[in-house]
């Protein structure tokens, strides 16, 4: 299993890190989002880096009062695995999608045949229906929790019912804390707004949530 963090400065993202260790750390992408202007509450992409296990999580010099720090840490789950995000073989038009979780091999063939596609790693397929076909988003049987960011809507969070992702108004994680004490609501599209120092989740859409979503 992955582990998603998110927050504002490292007093808050370090403690949540490390308490996510055990959930694995074979490869760790951290990003830096910044706001869009001075007048949006919305966040894009500033920065994207790949680490190894040797992760050195501290803030650039860039004025880190206006940065949010996305660290990802990845465990790949399925027989083929590249590294967070998700960018649908480059084309970063699509936006990037980090997700947490599993969609099984069964399951990642069941779906390329219905779609008529040939993705292998189960984030890219992720990907490519919730780009093209997010009313059917909720029928895969699987976990996810994910963090999407396009330019134009900034950052978005949503989850189904079987991957967690808590949230507080400093810290967005795949473990509960004293930082992240609230649960996502599955089957939300949330952007995730920053405004002041705390964060806000503002509902964008919803997408019906399987019955079984780990029924085979």
């Amino acid at each position: 299993m992955c582990s998603i963090n998110m927050a504002f400065d490292d007093s808050v993202i370090n403690p949540a890190i490390q308490e996510s260790l055990p959930r694995g750390s074979l490869v760790t992408t951290e990003a830096l989002f910044a706001f869009q202007n001075d007048e949006s509450p919305k966040l894009d992409l500033w920065n994207l880096h790949e680490y190894g296990e040797s992760y050195n999580n501290s803030f650039p010099v860039k004025s880190d009062e206006d940065l949010v720090k996305l660290v990802h840490m990845q465990a790949p789950t399925t027989q083929e695995s590249s590294t967070q995000p998700s960018t649908l073989f480059k084309d970063t038009s699509l936006g990037l999608l980090w997700h947490n979780g599993i969609i099984f091999q069964s399951e990642i063939e069941r779906l390329n045949k219905k779609y008529n596609l040939d993705y292998k790693w189960d984030t890219d397929l992720l990907h490519w229906i919730f780009v093209n076909r997010f009313e059917e988003l909720g029928e895969i049987r699987g976990s996810f929790a994910c963090v999407y960011n396009l330019p134009e809507r900034g950052v978005l969070i949503f989850r189904n019912e079987t991957a967690p992702l808590y949230y507080g108004r400093k810290l967005i994680s795949s473990i509960k804390t004293s930082e992240s004490p609230y649960e996502v609501t599955p089957g939300i599209v949330f952007s995730l707004l920053r405004i002041g120092n705390a964060f806000y989740l503002e509902e964008e859409s919803r997408f019906n949530l399987s019955e079984s979503p780990f029924e085979f």
